[in-house]
């Protein structure tokens, strides 16, 4: 393991204070969905949905080695076994043992409860039961994709529907919450963190994978003259990903919503989920995509508003970002190719939460990053 210290660097979250759109925009997070009532209201109040949060305080990320992140060869063979017992193909338990075997380390294996929150297909509940043997594990998600036969093999309890408004209807108390890559979906981080840190038990964990959408030097210069931008500029921005944290951001936004022994951590020679290397690697990775993306789509873009202005026809703009979904230097995909990802573990305190840490950071917000030449480039 080697310590890296990250200074604190600023993050943006997209605030959009309607609930009734986030559903909208996690389906529709580029502004190409069927209303254009909502598109072009969302597009004409960009500046005031957009803040940027400013930590504090630098903060050290632990990096793990390969050799510390497997599992057990006994834990192994079991995951093994019951993604046999599953019917998952080959290339799928390959995928899963790679993206989130090293997610589960910090588990203790005398929990008694777990709360699995946007457990997907439940490849996450795998591990989960073979770390924790004795546990009572709760998944829950929009739609129900989970495996056939998994809920009976693995003996969870499967849920449907809002992991928040089932937190807020249920006196249940968890030991530990586990979610991958559902934190950065949050349009009000500090309030569902909070949430969270109030439904563990005096001393539970809560283990969260996330990326550091916000850590992409493609995503500034955008953020400068957000008046200027159209519907096919916001690849890079993208609704469905409204926290773009870093690493201090995230470490101030646990400790203000009440968390303690917060740890971060990450993979050497894999910081991304699936793009190989350290920062280098994927710094150089996005300059040669930035560079593709120049030579094909962003001309594309240009004629584009130049025919059409600010929001063209719902239908162009789906037609171009079908287009770029298919290109690894489309903008909203090379975000996800290069943005470093992280593993937050942190434990319940028995304090409130922290106001004067969260009113420090507030009070260095900027609402409109257009004012602002201080940004990273």
């Amino acid at each position: 393991m080697k310590q890296v210290k990250f200074d604190p660097l600023p993050a943006v979250l997209l605030s959009v204070p309607d609930p009734g759109l986030h559903s909208y925009l996690q389906t529709y997070p580029f502004l190409h969905g069927p209303s254009r009532e909502v598109n072009e209201s969302l597009l004409a109040s960009l500046e005031n949905l957009i803040t940027i949060r400013h930590p504090h305080d630098a903060c050290d990320v632990e990096r793990l080695a390969p050799e510390e992140l497997k599992l057990t060869p006994d834990n192994e063979e079991r995951v093994l076994a019951l993604f046999g017992e599953i019917g998952r193909s080959a290339d799928g338990i390959a995928e899963a043992m790679s993206l989130l075997a090293w997610k589960f380390r910090d588990l203790p294996p005398d929990v008694h409860s777990i709360l699995d929150i946007g457990c997907g297909g439940g490849d996450e509940a795998v591990f989960l039961r073979v770390a924790a043997p004795q546990a009572k594990i709760v998944a829950i998600d929009w739609h129900d994709n989970v495996y056939p036969n998994l809920k009976e093999l693995t003996g969870i309890q499967f849920l449907e529907g809002d992991f928040r408004e089932y937190l807020e209807g249920t006196s249940e108390r968890f030991d530990v919450i586990f979610s991958n890559h559902v934190l950065e979906h949050m349009y009000d981080p500090d309030a569902v963190l909070t949430l969270l840190r109030r439904c563990l038990t005096p001393g539970g964990k809560m283990i969260a994978a996330l990326p550091l959408d916000g850590t992409i030097a493609s995503l500034w210069p955008r953020l400068e003259n957000l008046h200027d931008l159209t519907a096919v500029d916001l690849g890079a921005i993208d609704f469905g990903h409204p926290w773009k944290t870093t690493p201090s951001d995230l470490r101030e936004t646990l400790l203000g919503a009440g968390f303690t022994n917060v740890r971060l951590v990450q993979r050497q020679q894999r910081v991304n989920r699936t793009s190989p290397g350290e920062e280098s690697d994927l710094l150089a990775l996005e300059t040669h995509g930035r560079r593709l993306d120049r030579l094909t789509f962003a001309p594309l873009r240009g004629m584009i508003r130049t025919l059409f202005g600010r929001l063209p026809p719902h239908a162009v703009v789906r037609i171009l970002y079908a287009l770029e979904s298919r290109a690894w230097f489309g903008p909203a995909q090379l975000k996800n190719s290069v943005a470093p990802e992280i593993l937050a573990v942190a434990s319940r305190s028995d304090f409130p939460a922290d106001e004067s840490r969260k009113d420090r950071r507030d009070n260095l917000r900027l609402v409109s990053p257009t004012s602002a030449r201080a940004l990273p480039t």
